[in-house]
């Protein structure tokens, strides 16, 4: 196919008003994303824009800001291929100074006319119609620039995904221009309309325009995985059906963009994790990589990208569910507590994402998939009680994925897949959560509040979290030998206990318990004999520190909860109250016998041995 491309130099009075004629910024286009910050270190397309055409002018030269390319079937409008970002600016900046001037309206004698660079009037069925001369696809984004310019307030104009930017690029044009008063505003922007060049290519047909879109746009700088991605919908279409279709499959991606802002996920992330769990089987290709893999024809094909609108409500799908295992809950919206869990303990971890949305695709049953999430909060917290980053496990991904959308029995997964990685890492696990001086406070929070979790649902006793509404009620983590702890609480005739050894030892396993706020508060730094003394710990309805100092549980036995299961607990980790030595000291033998149940509570759950590292 002969591909014709008409080439004319401009400058950007010409640009916006030789002809009656409005900019297009279509639906395969992203938004306008170009950002505005006064420091140098940071991205600052707009003001780096504002302040070469600001220099050019200082030095009486000429500025090139480059191409647009467009297509257009009637020479009116015209579809902006390529450099909608710096039409986009160029029209917030005539806005800018529109409403300057407005405001500066009594001390200008000879005002400026810009209104023909955002405006035109158009013969239509002998009537007079007024035209904008920039019309953008994105709802956001065209309901910001229309009225902005039919002149309405901007504290009346809603703001959102696609709209943001433009706000905070008018408003870096406008201070720009304040900043330079009225006068020599006026100048800037005579020099902007007469000396600032462009060139204008136009393109014979859209298929042309889109070749050319690809071919300026595949080196991918300043593109986004999703940018290319929304481009490649479009390009799979049909070129006469294209203007058809194009306004669904935008309205279709602006629902999915909208559906992740509501948690604040990125657009790229969940193209990945798509991908991952439903496509990627054995390897899984960078961000950088993806659309590269997309291309590929077999992939293509596999991935249905060719048929853009199936394949958007397939990822409108997903992304529903997606939102929904990011929040922490199942496909119905249902809480999950391990996932939970990952989400107020581990929160930078996503990439387990690909797998529950690969296990939604294979249609396990509530249980199966209740089997996934414990497993899956196991090698979370085995991989950071360890010190691993997740992408330690990156590389296994795809395979994992595939087994689960080919719904794999959930039991041999987990014990093939999941357990191993969790076994070697036992040994680490154990000398990390021994001493735990290193690790944040949201994990070692985790261990704790798992050890009285488990305990509270094998005695069928309620659980008292630590986000329990009220700030009385609330759980913190509690010194049993206090941080900064008296003389009182050393054994002097223990040379093994000095003050430095015990120091060492302050955040042991043993030696950490869970208290609610105010009786954590009113121990503050009390000596261990003291707090034994006012029963601090036996007074608490948290079984990991009530059973210090009690043999009962918490709350009144009923039918459904029998003594017997109790005593099972008790003796299942062989629980004993803490005697201290001599009736007053809490130290290193008082630690030890506390660790070995709590290991012993952790190990069922992690279902290897872990075990008290002496160090």
């Amino acid at each position: 196919m002969a591909m014709k491309y008409k080439v004319t130099p401009h400058v950007v009075k010409d640009l916006f008003t030789k002809s009656n004629h409005t900019f297009r910024v279509p639906e395969f286009q992203r938004n306008y994303v170009w950002k505005v910050n006064e420091k140098e270190t940071s991205a600052r397309h707009v003001n780096l824009f504002l302040e070469d055409i600001d220099n050019s002018q200082t030095e009486d030269e000429n500025y090139y800001i480059g191409n647009i390319i467009t297509y257009s079937d009637d020479n009116i409008e015209h579809l902006l291929v390529d450099g909608q970002q710096r039409i986009t600016t160029l029209a917030l900046l005539f806005l800018a100074f529109r409403d300057f001037q407005a405001e500066n309206s009594e001390i200008v004698e000879n005002k400026k006319k810009v209104e023909e660079h955002l405006k035109f009037t158009q013969q239509h069925l002998g009537k007079e119609k007024i035209k904008h001369r920039l019309v953008v696809a994105n709802t956001s984004g065209e309901n910001f620039i229309s009225k902005l310019i039919d002149g309405e307030s901007l504290r009346k104009i809603e703001i959102s995904v696609g709209s943001k930017e433009m706000l905070d690029s008018y408003k870096q044009c406008k201070k720009f221009l304040e900043e330079k008063g009225i006068e020599e505003a006026i100048k800037y922007i005579d020099f902007v309309e007469k000396r600032v060049e462009i060139t204008w290519i136009k393109a014979s047909d859209i298929e042309s325009a889109f070749i050319v879109f690809d071919r300026m746009n595949d080196r991918g700088e300043n593109l986004t995985v999703s940018d290319k991605f929304k481009y490649l919908l479009f390009q799979s279409t049909d070129p006469e059906k294209l203007m058809d279709k194009s306004s669904q499959i935008n309205n279709d991606w602006e629902s999915i963009q909208l559906s992740l802002e509501q948690i604040k996920a990125k657009i790229d992330n969940f193209l990945n994790y798509f991908l991952a769990a439903k496509h990627f089987t054995d390897k899984w290709p960078s961000k950088s990589a993806m659309i590269s893999w997309i291309r590929k024809e077999d992939n293509r094909e596999k991935i249905g990208i060719d048929k853009p609108l199936p394949l958007l409500k397939e990822l409108q799908d997903d992304a529903a569910k997606f939102k929904e295992f990011w929040r922490g809950n199942d496909i119905n919206g249902n809480p999950v507590q391990s996932l939970n869990l990952i989400k107020s303990h581990a929160s930078e971890v996503r990439q387990h994402i690909p797998l529950l949305m690969a296990a939604s695709a294979g249609k396990y049953n509530k249980e199966d998939f209740e089997k996934l999430t414990i497993a899956i909060e196991r090698l979370v917290f085995a991989l950071k009680l360890s010190g691993s980053q997740w992408n330690v496990v990156n590389t296994f991904i795809p395979g994992w994925c595939t087994k689960l959308r080919n719904k794999q029995n959930i039991d041999k997964f987990i014990k093939e897949n999941i357990n191993p990685e969790i076994e070697s890492r036992a040994p680490q696990i154990s000398a990390n959560i021994t001493n735990m001086s290193s690790m944040g406070p949201k994990l070692r929070r985790y261990v704790l509040e798992k050890i009285n979790y488990i305990l509270c649902i094998e005695a069928g006793e309620p659980v008292l979290f630590s986000t329990t509404e009220g700030k009385k009620r609330e759980v913190t983590i509690e010194h049993i030998l206090p941080q900064s702890f008296p003389e009182d609480d050393i054994q002097k005739n223990l040379k093994e206990e000095t003050r430095e050894i015990l120091e060492k030892n302050i955040w042991r396993l043993g030696n950490l318990t869970l208290l609610e706020r105010i009786p954590n508060s009113t121990a503050g730094n009390k000596s261990v004999k003291q707090k034994f003394e006012e029963n601090t710990f036996g007074n608490s309805n948290i079984l990991l520190s009530r059973l210090m100092q009690v043999r009962n549980f918490s709350g009144d036995v009923s039918a459904k909860n029998p003594k017997g299961k109790h005593g099972t607990v008790l003796r299942k980790y062989k629980i004993k109250p803490t005697e201290l030595s001599d009736g007053q000291y809490f130290g290193l033998n008082q630690m030890e016998q506390r660790e070995l149940y709590m290991f012993s509570i952790l190990s069922s759950f992690f279902g290897v041995e872990l075990k008290t590292i002496n160090f």
